[in-house]
């Protein structure tokens, strides 16, 4: 499997062994082995690994949350996406925290024209309400996998088949489409991010205000100490009253 630096996919083993993180990785073990990282956002690393073809996988954040909102370039994960075709590597989305409209459409990688072959989605799914995790996958990955009637059952578990789970996540479906809130999350994330980067512009402790919908991000650098003070004072008042108006 290959990961990009500076992910966050998950706290089980197999996640675990997909990030490079020691804070997290550290005292858990033993954890997959073969698993390679690479630079995000550098296709000629990606290639070099890629072109070994020993490698079952990339899995990929189409934006890094947990790394600081990081936005990569639409050539990059296209180019991503080529690269898996061409060595026979399955293109796999991590979309936990950007899909279900977060970034304004139901998958961050529809912005991005992407068609991976397989995305992970959780969370959100449910509407925070209970634990739900959903797999997609192309037909070609479904049928290798499961090209039986009782191949379904070899990667099951007693609670897995949750139906509050699953009522929920149909539930939350329903209200994401029908209140437009992909839509919205793109309208007023943008509206939110402009008026951000106009009210931070004079502060020198804000290095980049940058995101995809409504998944925002901010950047700070140090500043000179006499800044600090006034800065905090006068930045947590502006996001509340941001936030504020986003909601309303």
């Amino acid at each position: 499997m290959v990961y990009a630096q500076n992910c966050f996919h998950g706290l089980t083993a197999g996640a675990l062994s997909l990030m490079n993180d020691e804070f997290w990785r550290e005292g858990f073990g033993p954890l997959l082995q073969d698993a390679i990282r690479v630079p995000f956002d550098d296709l000629a690393a990606l290639e070099k690994i890629l072109s070994t073809q020993r490698h079952a996988a990339f899995i990929v954040e189409p934006v890094q949350a947990e790394a600081g909102i990081w936005v990569p370039s639409r050539a990059y994960l296209q180019g991503a996406q080529d690269l898996c075709r061409k060595y026979g590597a399955l293109f796999v989305m991590d979309e936990v925290q950007t899909g279900m409209f977060r970034t304004g459409t139901f998958l961050a990688a529809h912005q991005f024209e992407l068609r991976p072959d397989m995305v992970v989605l959780a969370k959100a799914l449910s509407g925070g309400l209970v634990p739900v995790s959903a797999v997609l996958m192309t037909d070609r990955v479904y049928n290798s996998v499961y090209s039986s009637l009782k191949r379904p059952i070899v990667h099951t578990s007693t609670f897995s088949e949750n139906s509050l789970s699953m009522r929920a996540g149909l539930a939350t479906l329903e209200v994401l489409e029908r209140e437009n809130l992909g839509p919205r999350a793109l309208r007023l994330g943008e509206l939110f991010r402009a008026d951000l980067e106009r009210a931070l512009a004079p502060f020198e402790i804000v290095k980049e205000v940058r995101g995809v919908g409504l998944l925002c991000g901010i950047e700070f650098t140090a500043p000179a100490d006499w800044v600090c003070g006034l800065f905090m004072r006068r930045f947590t008042g502006f996001i509340r009253r941001c936030l504020g108006k986003c909601w309303s």
